[in-house]
């Protein structure tokens, strides 16, 4: 696309948005709705990364829970060395925020919010240039979750023993809620 500024002719840059990554996933994830619904099998647990990971920046996004909570879940962000068969959060290598409303990392859960439900829109700021994550509940903030953060952190779902469904927003429709102040709207290229 071209577009002209001041009288001079200049390309828009392209955006590419996220979209949970195919080939970065538990066997037990199924993908749809262009691979934005990731549905996981109740046989054991399971997640996905999505195709866009951030090293910088802040970015905002949206998971929303799309089938109730059934067991464990945990959704947030992780790098590339966390497997696909633990929960968000189980390692050092991921953050999360689970079915009971508490943070998640290193395999230790603490109090945090409130308790997701079918319908629950969990909002994500990755704020990668202080080294953040912070969570929202369906736009109630609960402030920073875990600080720390280096290094390249994808979105991610996981799903432990559930039929657990996670519906993500990565900026290329409307979020829900409105963007905060400072940060990008979605994750994307």
């Amino acid at each position: 696309m071209r577009r002209i500024v001041n009288g001079h002719n200049h390309s828009t840059p392209s955006v590419t948005y996220a979209t949970w990554n195919p080939s970065d996933k538990a066997a037990g994830i199924t993908l749809s709705g262009s691979d934005l619904i990731a549905t996981a099998s109740n046989a054991d647990i399971y997640a996905v990364r999505s195709t866009i990971g951030k090293s910088s920046g802040k970015w905002y996004f949206e998971l929303t829970v799309t089938a109730a909570p059934a067991n464990s879940t945990s959704h947030g962000v992780k790098n590339s060395t966390e497997v696909n068969t633990v929960l968000v959060g189980d390692t050092t290598n991921g953050y999360g925020y689970n079915d009971i409303g508490d943070k998640k990392y290193n395999g230790v859960d603490t109090a945090y919010g409130a308790a997701p439900v079918n319908g629950t829109v969990i909002g994500v700021l990755l704020n990668m240039d202080d080294g953040e994550i912070s969570f929202r509940h369906n736009n109630t903030s609960y402030g920073v979750a875990f600080t720390g953060l280096s290094g390249t952190f994808f979105a991610a779902m996981s799903s432990g023993y559930g039929a657990n469904e996670v519906t993500a927003n990565f900026g290329a429709s409307a979020f829900v809620y409105s963007v905060p102040a400072g940060y990008n709207s979605g994750l994307y290229t």
